[in-house]
């Protein structure tokens, strides 16, 4: 994931091991990595860390990933978020497109998969950005 900076990244998840191996991934990139294990401290985090980029699973206690993502889209609406579920058809995919998310990755995936998914993610974001200015 080539960057000019380390990105901070914001891995939402309930299950310690996922987010290991993602904070494994994404520490050899040299990013830092804030960690949420339930709703409502991805929110907390969200707008204390002010990540680059947000992993964000949807079977959340407390606040439920789609509350999360509402609340960072209405936020930040340009924030680069990569939602993972289980439910991964085609369908949900889309809706979670439609909904706000960049992009879906369902589980269980391979760790180069997210890593490919987090690359393309974030360079869409930074071509966004230069054509805005």
């Amino acid at each position: 994931m080539p960057a000019t900076r380390p990105l901070r990244i914001l891995v939402v998840d309930d299950d310690p091991a996922m987010v290991g191996a993602i904070t494994a991934l994404v520490g050899t990139e040299g990013h830092q990595v804030v960690t949420a294990y339930d709703g409502l401290t991805a929110v907390k985090r969200f707008r204390e860390e002010q990540p680059d980029l947000v992993l964000l699973d949807l079977a959340m206690p407390g606040l439920p990933g789609e509350k999360v993502l509402e609340t960072l889209r209405r936020t930040r609406p340009e924030l680069p978020v990569i939602i993972s579920s289980g439910y991964s058809s085609i369908e949900s995919q889309s809706a979670w497109v439609a909904a706000g998310a960049s992009a879906f990755v369902g589980k269980p995936y391979r760790i180069q998969d997210l890593a490919l998914k987090m690359r393309e993610v974030l360079d869409r974001a930074r071509t966004a950005r230069g054509a805005s200015q």
